[in-house]
């Protein structure tokens, strides 16, 4: 009997063991992979998606993405098409992350057994990279003029750059798209600036890129009191004439090759002309002007004194940015025909030109931070480039003109002494010096009672001038 009890006892043992094994749960949620951790750049995303996929045996129940510095969810998902393998989606918004910041995540994944497993999730956040700007110049720029151009460089980070403005005081000068050159890390740019006023001006650089996101720098550019062509009482050439020296003459268009000189009031320049060096011809250069303020029409003529000679037209064409488009010729009233084309501007300023199909690339070169064009656009295209060391501001700058054309001016090259806004020192062929001008400040003539300012050169061994005098 005592047998039979233990007997007994023994299988309910047993089977009291295997009730208590049908009720352990299955295997506990598995996500693939190991704790995330991944480094974001604000530069290339807005968001973070995340993607983990989890199979369990029991089924999901509850999977929530908590805040570990708040403790809170963020998500939380209790519906599955399939609660046995399920992929968890969520877009993790990186917007009001400015700086670099560390996100801790916690991922927690809980069973219909009640199982719970969490996954690590750190996110480190680097802010968006800084737009900086550089100025060549340090300190203070100075310039003669009212309008200039500008050496900078703009620095970004992995956004592309939409624009960038800029104001001088608070005047917008200039926008220009910096668009079209999405892939570089970094610009070295030769900006156009206008309206600078005598003194002190307070020019900001304003750089927008495609986040919206703006950087300012500011830069002081002190103009001088520049002479222009008001302030010119004559100018003369001298050396190229056995009977001495040229006057050029400066005058209204009813006035051809008078004894003018006048300033037009309208502040103009109309024509300049020159009488050849035998006294019995003339050339001369008519300019007309559009609706914008800019030259429109040149007509460059030689005419000998019974008024017979030959006239070339040269028309420009402008953009609503005051920008040439295109330079059309004619000779002597024959039909115009395309001359300069495919004139290609970079913040403001003409960095390519096709002249009779024929590409050509003007040359810059910074000068105490300021931008200054200096081939020689001469007749003969001959790729010679000029320098200055030290800045003498030209009155005979035509900044109305759009240096696009190459002009012989009775054996003066145009662009020496109207196309530049500073008087040149050198013309140069790479390395070597072709040749050479002394120029003198704006000095007084005891002699003449006037103000005068000369430069001079030697050619074929003949000492030439160019004597310019001031009614001041």
């Amino acid at each position: 009997m005592k047998k039979w009890k233990n007997y007994l006892l023994s299988i309910l043992a047993i089977a009291g063991f295997v009730a208590c094994s049908d009720d352990d749960p299955g295997m506990a949620p598995v996500i693939d992979g190991k704790d995330v951790s991944i480094e974001i750049k604000r530069d290339t995303a807005d968001v973070y998606k995340i993607s983990l996929p989890i199979t369990s045996e029991e089924g999901l129940s509850k999977v929530s993405l908590i805040d570990n510095a708040s403790n809170k969810a963020i998500d939380e998902q209790t519906s599955f098409s399939n609660p046995n393998n399920h992929t968890y989606t969520y877009d993790f918004d990186l917007t009001p992350y400015t700086d670099n910041t560390v996100v801790m995540l916690t991922l927690k994944i809980e069973d219909k057994a009640g199982q719970v497993v969490n996954k690590k999730i750190s996110l480190t956040v680097k802010k968006f990279s800084e737009l900086d700007v550089r100025f060549a110049a340090e300190g203070t720029m100075s310039t003669w003029f009212e309008n200039c151009n500008v050496k900078l460089t703009v620095v970004r980070g992995l956004i592309p750059l939409k624009e960038l403005q800029i104001y001088v005081g608070e005047t917008l000068s200039g926008t220009y798209d910096l668009s079209l050159d999405a892939e570089q890390s970094k610009y070295d740019l030769n900006v156009h600036v206008e309206g600078l006023q005598d003194g002190d001006n307070t020019v900001k650089v304003v750089v927008i890129d495609n986040k919206d996101q703006k950087f300012e720098k500011s830069i002081t550019i002190s103009r001088t009191g520049q002479k222009t062509w008001k302030d010119l009482a004559a100018v003369g050439v001298g050396g190229l004439s056995p009977y001495g020296s040229l006057p050029i003459n400066f005058n209204a268009p009813d006035d051809f090759m008078g004894e003018g000189g006048d300033y037009p009031e309208d502040g103009r320049v109309y024509r300049i002309g020159m009488m050849a060096s035998n006294m019995m011809s003339g050339y001369y250069i008519n300019f007309e002007y559009g609706n914008n303020d800019m030259v429109s029409k040149i007509t460059y003529n030689y005419m000998n004194m019974a008024g017979a000679g030959s006239f070339i037209e040269y028309n420009y064409e402008y953009n609503n940015n005051d920008e040439v488009t295109k330079v059309t010729r004619s000779e002597d009233g024959g039909n115009l025909s395309d001359y300069v084309t495919n004139i290609v501007y970079e913040s403001g300023s003409i960095v390519s030109y096709k002249i009779e199909n024929e590409e050509y690339i003007p040359q810059y070169v910074e000068k105490e931070g300021e931008m200054v064009r200096v081939d020689l656009l001469d007749a003969d295209l001959s790729g010679y480039t000029c320098d200055f060391a030290t800045k003498r501001g030209n009155p005979l700058y035509m900044d109305k003109l759009p240096a696009l054309i190459p002009l012989d001016f009775n054996g003066l090259d145009f662009s020496l002494f109207f196309y530049n806004p500073y008087f040149f020192e050198a013309v140069n062929d790479g390395t070597t010096v072709k040749q050479t001008y002394i120029v003198s400040d704006i000095i007084y003539d005891s002699e003449k009672e006037v103000n005068k300012q000369t430069i001079t050169w030697m050619k074929d061994e003949q000492e030439l001038s160019f004597i310019v005098f001031y009614n001041e």
